[in-house]
């Protein structure tokens, strides 16, 4: 191996022209290796995200506040604006999975904490004569349950925004040098780099 490559050297030497008998008008060519474009990676989309939650409660704030037949349309129109708005945004951003994430967790959380709300909801103690009055009191979401529920919801946007729509930093690329070093018993070529 050894060899055959320094014969290959002494054939290229012996081809070269000496100096200064370069023809004029030619000149050798060239051509640059163009780096690969950098990878600048994905900034974060947290204000977006928050943006889409801000109107899911500002819908529901003014159907709260309605008292026509539009409540209930916006109050359906900010629970689809909740559980589809951030999602939607991921994948704007090409990040599907991020997207299924983020709907699961929007259902997962409220459900976990109203259920957890209502496990927490105190048990009133009946008798026999106030029977129906107690059965009447356990009718219906209880305050623990709806307390539950919101603390879910702010739970799932904050995950969301904090977690999920975080930026990605630039992948590291790939850099290589090559090295040679000589010695009196040959010489030895080689590559460094980060890959």
């Amino acid at each position: 191996m050894r060899v055959t490559l320094v014969l290959v050297l002494l054939c290229q030497l012996a081809h070269a022209s000496p100096p200064g008998l370069t023809p004029v008008g030619i000149t050798p060519e060239v051509t640059p290796v163009a780096p690969p474009p950098a990878d600048e990676g994905l900034p974060s989309y947290r204000a977006q995200t928050l943006i889409a939650d801000g109107i899911a409660a500002g819908l529901l704030l003014v159907a709260i506040n309605e008292d026509n037949d539009n409540s209930e349309a916006l109050a359906k129109l900010s629970l689809g604006t909740y559980l589809f708005g951030a999602p939607l945004v991921h994948l704007t951003k090409n990040r599907s999975g991020r997207a299924l994430a983020s709907v699961t967790m929007r259902i997962g959380f409220p459900v976990i904490g109203g259920l957890l709300g209502e496990s927490m909801r105190p048990k009133p103690e009946c008798d026999t004569y106030y029977d129906d009055y107690c059965q009447d009191d356990l009718v219906g979401p209880s305050e623990e349950m709806v307390v539950g529920v919101i603390l879910g919801v702010l739970a799932a946007s904050v995950v969301d925004s904090a977690y999920l729509a975080r930026g990605e930093a630039p992948k590291p690329q790939p850099q290589w040098t090559p090295t040679a070093h000589a010695s009196p018993g040959g010489f030895a070529l080689g590559v460094n780099g980060t890959f």
